[in-house]
């Protein structure tokens, strides 16, 4: 869809666009998801990393420090700070009130009003959150560093520990109550099982990083293994669907297509029909 890319990260969907972040030079930018050319929304970013959409609007982390958490409309203009002074502000989710983003340089997880306010703490002493995703009033993420898997309510409380003793988890997604993460230190992509209260292994590979899921079944992208991979949400064997890709990073899916960023200084950002 777009190549030439300065280190492409983020990735998202809405509106009949991709929108991607590139952390190298520091823009936002959007394709039709029918292709097209591309354009750039915003520049002059630090080290955008991940990045969400909704209600109008594209969110976006600047992972630095002092980082900020950014936003703009889909219809251009000029960026808006909804947080700043932050440490390494990584993970990031949106709901239809608030954007919620992981600390790394400071362990923690917050929430700001879309419309902006006062940053709120709903979680410190996380231990290197990385991903994050929001679901049915629950934030969930994943402590790298604490090795564990967390949730908490969005309008704050005690923190719920799911899953512990995982070997650096990252990559996160919740679809029905479910779970799913990226255990990067042993390459086993996870799934809690709301019913059993267990967590599960679903498939095995070398370094899942980034994950997100349909209906149906759980897509994720391979690091090491420069794969793109998917599984049947039930269970079953993975299978490959795009391999040889440099880095694949940041990835999303709609009814039709899988799209996935490939982090380079010259990346890309690629779509693969669904079957």
């Amino acid at each position: 869809m777009a190549s030439g890319l300065k280190g492409p990260l983020g990735i998202a969907l809405d509106g009949g666009y991709v929108y991607w972040s590139n952390a190298d030079d520091g823009t936002i930018m959007r394709i039709p998801v029918g292709g097209g050319v591309p354009i750039t929304l915003a520049s002059g970013q630090n080290n955008p990393t991940s990045i969400a959409v909704g209600a109008g609007y594209v969110y976006w982390t600047n992972k630095a420090y002092p980082g900020e958490l950014m936003r703009l409309s889909v219809g251009g203009g000029s960026p808006e700070q909804l947080a700043s002074m932050e440490n390494q502000p990584y993970g990031l989710g949106v709901d239809a009130e608030n954007a919620y983003w992981t600390s790394l340089g400071e362990g923690t997880v917050k929430k700001v009003p879309i419309q902006g306010g006062s940053p709120i703490t709903l979680a410190t002493a996380q231990g290197s959150p990385t991903m994050l995703a929001v679901d049915g009033g629950w934030l969930y993420w994943s402590s790298s560093g604490a090795g564990a898997l967390r949730k908490v309510a969005t309008a704050g409380g005690t923190v719920v520990t799911l899953a512990s003793a995982q070997a650096a988890p990252s990559g996160i997604a919740v679809v029905a109550d479910e779970v799913y993460w990226a255990n990067g230190g042993d390459g086993t992509l996870m799934k809690f099982d709301p019913q059993s209260g267990t967590a599960q292994k679903l498939a095995e590979g070398e370094q899942p990083w980034r994950l997100t899921t349909d209906d149906a079944y759980v897509y994720w992208t391979d690091q090491l293994a420069g794969t793109v991979m998917r599984a049947a949400r039930s269970g079953g064997a993975a299978v490959t669907l795009a391999a040889g890709q440099v880095s694949p990073s940041g990835i999303a899916v709609d009814a039709d297509a899988i799209y996935w960023t490939s982090y380079s200084s010259v990346g890309a950002v690629m779509k693969l029909a669904k079957n």
